[in-house]
């Protein structure tokens, strides 16, 4: 593949740690030069007796949509600590990796996306048009886009949230890529949700600022976009057609089709 060796290239990834490391060894893999900056850290949520109440009424739900992997680690660890999961539950992943988790745990997905994985490709399936008068329950982190659950309420069904893990900024002060960004050292920065653009912005001093709003940013999604250009950023971010780690490179390589010449 044309542009295929990213030797010469710096690519700056902001996922949280314990997901970053397939993407950074395939971005090593290739000969690019890494830097580890992540801008969020995933936790559970404890214990929580909104959750455990869901948990308890399992029984009562029609579908259970998980929108993350994260959501299936989490929400299947408080599961199983008080029961099983109902035989006659239905259940729905956002995207691929979401599937895979719930593949790993032994629940294959009975509804996904097929093309675009997001809420709105997930809404847009026949089986969640056809949904009033159904109880659904969405696992998810605290907070996060209400459009789901939204859509699904005005489509006359009756939605609830288990949420069992929180999002949080760790505790990173980004010197090495401040440091790489003000010598024009950075050739790309990973960005796969709003809340990661929000901390990148916060850490940036005032005299780092600047800098960072001409870093080229990579992101997963037309609705980040949207909001690094909102936030001021000055150039058009490359958008990855999927999230998947494939997808990241593929738009890498594609935007630097020969990253080991003098001309970048």
């Amino acid at each position: 593949m044309p542009g295929a060796d990213l030797h010469g290239v710096t690519v700056v990834v902001t996922r949280p740690e314990h997901q970053a490391q397939n993407l950074i060894q395939s971005l090593q893999r290739k000969g690019a030069r890494v830097v580890r900056l992540p801008l969020l850290a995933i936790e559970p949520i404890g214990d929580s007796p909104s959750l455990n109440h869901i948990i308890d009424r399992l029984d009562y739900y029609h579908l259970a949509i998980f929108i993350s992997a994260n959501a299936v680690e989490h929400g299947f660890s408080a599961i199983q600590s008080r029961r099983s999961l109902p035989q006659n539950l239905k259940i729905a992943a956002v995207g691929k990796a979401t599937a895979r988790s719930l593949t790993d745990h032994g629940h294959p997905a009975d509804i996904l996306p097929v093309e675009q994985f997001n809420s709105e490709a997930l809404l847009a399936l026949d089986v969640l048009k056809n949904i009033a008068g159904q109880r659904v329950v969405i696992f998810r982190g605290q907070g996060g886009r209400e459009l789901l659950a939204e859509t699904l309420r005005e489509r006359g069904a009756q939605v609830d949230y288990a949420e069992c893990y929180r999002r949080i900024a760790p505790s990173t002060d980004g010197t090495e890529f401040f440091t790489l960004a003000r010598n024009g050292d950075v050739d790309v920065v990973v960005v796969t949700s709003n809340e990661a653009l929000t901390n990148l912005l916060h850490l940036a001093s005032p005299e780092q600022l600047g800098c960072l709003l001409d870093c080229q940013l990579l992101v997963v999604s037309w609705r980040i976009a949207e909001y690094a250009t909102q936030n001021g950023f000055s150039r058009q971010s490359w958008v990855s057609r999927l999230p998947s780690d494939e997808s990241i490179i593929e738009t890498i390589i594609q935007h630097l089709p020969d990253p080991g010449s003098d001309q970048q």
